[in-house]
C-alpha cells in the first residue's frame, strides 16, 4: 500500500488481509505513486461468492492503465456464459471481451495486461491512440485493441507517464 494514495493523497484506506489487498469502495479508488507509459500489468482477484451473480454485478472493479483507460473487473458467471460488453475482460464501453474467461464468482482470476500508451508530438497533439491486449486466465480476451479515447469518467488524454488507478 505505500506504492499508493488516494485522489486527495492520502494514505490507502484499504487494508490487506493475509497479503491480499482488500478494495474499501467508501474509500474511494487508489492512484499508484509512480506513473507509467508502456507497461504490463499482472492482477490476481477473487470475487465474493454467494447469491445469484445478478446480485453481485454491483462488486464491480477495475484497473485504468494511466488512470484512463478502464479494464473491468468484476463478478461474471462462468463459461460458457457469452461475453458481455460491460463485464470482466471489457475496455469500459469500448470493447467486450472476445469471449468470457471466466471462472465464476468465488475463484481466483488474473489478468495479464500489456498496455501500449498513446503517443503524441511536440506540440501536443495525440498521433497514435492507446493499444491493450488481455489474457484473462491465461486466455487472449482483447488482442492489440486500439483505444480511441479515455474511458467513462476517466480524466481527459494528455502526453506523458500516469499513475495506475485500482
Amino acid at each position: 500500500l505505500d506504492a499508493f494514495t488516494h485522489a486527495d493523497g492520502k494514505a490507502p484506506a484499504w487494508a490487506i488481509d493475509h497479503g491480499h489487498l482488500v478494495v474499501n469502495q467508501a474509500a474511494g479508488d487508489l492512484f499508484s505513486k509512480q506513473s507509467f507509459g508502456d507497461c504490463r500489468i499482472h492482477l490476481e482477484w477473487l470475487s465474493p461468492a454467494g447469491g445469484p451473480i445478478e446480485q453481485q454485478r454491483n462488486a464491480r472493479r477495475g484497473v485504468k492503465p494511466q488512470s484512463r483507460y478502464e479494464v473491468q473487473i468484476m463478478n461474471s458467471a462462468a463459461a460458457p456464459h457469452p461475453a458481455k460488453f460491460n463485464e470482466s475482460g471489457s475496455i469500459y464501453r469500448q470493447k467486450p471481451a472476445d469471449m468470457n474467461a471466466s471462472l465464476g464468482a468465488g475463484v481466483w482470476q488474473t489478468f495479464d495486461i500489456d498496455f501500449t500508451a498513446p503517443r503524441w508530438n511536440t506540440e501536443g497533439k495525440k498521433t497514435t491512440n492507446a493499444r491493450m491486449t488481455l489474457w484473462w486466465n491465461g486466455r487472449l480476451v482483447q488482442n492489440d485493441v486500439e483505444i480511441t479515447a479515455k474511458t467513462g469518467v476517466s480524466v481527459e488524454e494528455s502526453p506523458g507517464d500516469h499513475p495506475l488507478l485500482l
